[in-house]
Formats: C-alpha cells, sequence, structure tokens
C-alpha cells in the first residue's frame, strides 16, 4: 500500500505537511475537504493569485459564520462576471436617469470603466483561478490534497482544529504513479459534483 518515499505521520501538527503543499510552488493545487475554515479559505484564495486552485467541499463548509467560501462563484455560476457588469450598468443609468451635462458625462464614464476595468482584474488575479464545486446531494467525507509533486490523504479537515488541534492521520505520497491515481480519481469525483 505504501510506496518507497510515502511518509505517515500521526498526531495534532498535520498543518506541518499540508501548510507546505498548499503554499508549494507548484502550478496546480487541489483540494477535497468536506470542512473548510475561513483561515485556510483565505489561504487558498491568496495561493489561487500564483497557482490554479481546485476545491471540492461539502454544503457545511458553507455554512459556517461568515464563511469566506460564500463569496466565491462555483463553477457553472452565472454570475462570474456580473459583480463589475452590474456596477457599470446601474451607475450609467443613475448617470443618465440624472442628465448630467456632456461635459461631466464622458469623464464620470470614464471612472466608471477604470473601475470596472481594475475590478475585473483583482477579480482574475484570484478568484478566476479557484474552482469551487459543492456537493449537495451526496457529503464529500474524504480529506485530499494534491500538488504537482505531491499528494496527502488522510483524516484531517481543512479546518484550524483538523490541522492544529486534532489528533489525526495523514499518508503524504510521493510516488508519482499513484499521485496520478489520487489525480484521476479527483478528476472524477470533480466530474460527478454538479
Amino acid at each position: 500500500m505504501f510506496e518507497k518515499g510515502d511518509e505517515q505521520y500521526s498526531g495534532d501538527s498535520s498543518y506541518r505537511f499540508v501548510d507546505r503543499l498548499i503554499k508549494s510552488s507548484s502550478k496546480k493545487l487541489i483540494v477535497v475537504s468536506p470542512y473548510i475554515g475561513n483561515t485556510y479559505a483565505k489561504l487558498l484564495i491568496e495561493e489561487a493569485r500564483r497557482k490554479k486552485v481546485y476545491v471540492v467541499t461539502s454544503q457545511s463548509s458553507l455554512e459556517y459564520d461568515n464563511s469566506v467560501l460564500k463569496g466565491i462563484p462555483e463553477i457553472g455560476a452565472i454570475g462570474r462576471y456580473l459583480k463589475p457588469l452590474a456596477y457599470f450598468s446601474i451607475v450609467t443609468a443613475f448617470v443618465f436617469l440624472l442628465n448630467f451635462s456632456t461635459y461631466l458625462l464622458y469623464p464620470l464614464l470614464g471612472i466608471i470603466l477604470i473601475f470596472v476595468a481594475l475590478s475585473y482584474f483583482t477579480y482574475r488575479k484570484t478568484k478566476a483561478n479557484f474552482m469551487l464545486k459543492v456537493s449537495r446531494d451526496k457529503f464529500v467525507h474524504e480529506k485530499l490534497y494534491i500538488t504537482d509533486n505531491e499528494a496527502i490523504v488522510g483524516s484531517a479537515n481543512l479546518t484550524f482544529s483538523g490541522m492544529h488541534r486534532n489528533v489525526e492521520h495523514i499518508q503524504i505520497v510521493r510516488d508519482a504513479k499513484k499521485r496520478e491515481e489520487l489525480e484521476e480519481h479527483f478528476e472524477r469525483l470533480w466530474a460527478s459534483v454538479r
């Protein structure tokens, strides 16, 4: 079951392995966890500035008070680019309703366009690389973390308690073939979540 180079860890400091994996210089990060706390949701969003981040979680992650994940559009959500466009449309309609003179209209529209462009590019640098799917019909209980060179499987949820307090058991997979098998498993899971 364990390949040469794989490592096992049991204890209350899973973060030492998982945080290193999340912050690695890989081009892609895959996360499957039924619970994702805000500390780790913010970390994943930050990592999305540098790499593609794919997350499968359960509805439970969105039910935390002030869940950061509530602000992330799920894959397939229509609203992905609508927010900047909505701001532009509302302000433009407001300008025309107030019947501003032409001298004020063009500079105001220019400022609005700059704001929309900045909002869009800020979005593209972060949330556009953050691909989220929430399983609502089935409870996804597995915990799986994958990068280009390594994978971690085990019992640790991506929450502060799961990483820093609870005694958890994880397996660090460095064998390329086994990591590829785990990534293929993830792709099947990703395709099955609607």
